[in-house]
């Protein structure tokens, strides 16, 4: 099977085509001791984040909420993993494989301080390119728990 870079490269007479659409970002917030919601404010457009709990409120042994919306809307089922990073000193993984529910929220506890590796993924059968027959996206980003 050949991979093509845009519908447009698609060969002439060609079948058995399965288009997939995907849809994909990588995000580290940081801040300097003035904290927005600005780089939150969404298209409407894909999966993506509207926090609950502002990333730089993110406090360990304290509750975080994330909300994550698909075309503006809140989506249900998005698979959400979160791994603390530093791993040197410790012998598992500890990865948290969450699900947000029906109003997009999860819920995610921070059991030490450090960096996070947080994925969220979700597939559904609504891309914008008619002739594809589904929309992959994921959101990634990279947070700072501190100590309480």
């Amino acid at each position: 099977m050949k991979s093509v870079a845009s519908v447009a490269d698609i060969p002439a007479g060609a079948t058995d085509v399965h288009l997939v659409e995907s849809q994909m970002a990588n995000y580290i917030f940081v801040t300097a001791d003035a904290p927005t919601r600005t780089v939150f404010d969404t298209s409407g457009k894909g999966l993506q984040l509207d926090p609950v709990t502002h990333p730089d409120a993110l406090v360990a042994d304290e509750e975080g909420q994330f909300r994550f919306l698909v075309d503006g809307k809140p989506a249900a089922g998005v698979k959400v993993t979160v791994i603390p990073g530093e791993k040197k000193f410790r012998e598992q993984e500890d990865a948290q494989e969450l699900t947000t529910g029906p109003d997009g929220l999860v819920r995610i506890k921070w059991t030490v301080a450090g960096m996070y590796w947080i994925s969220a993924s979700l597939t559904d059968n609504h891309p914008s390119e008619p002739r594809a027959s589904e929309r992959r996206m994921s959101y990634t980003m990279t947070v700072e728990v501190p100590a309480p």
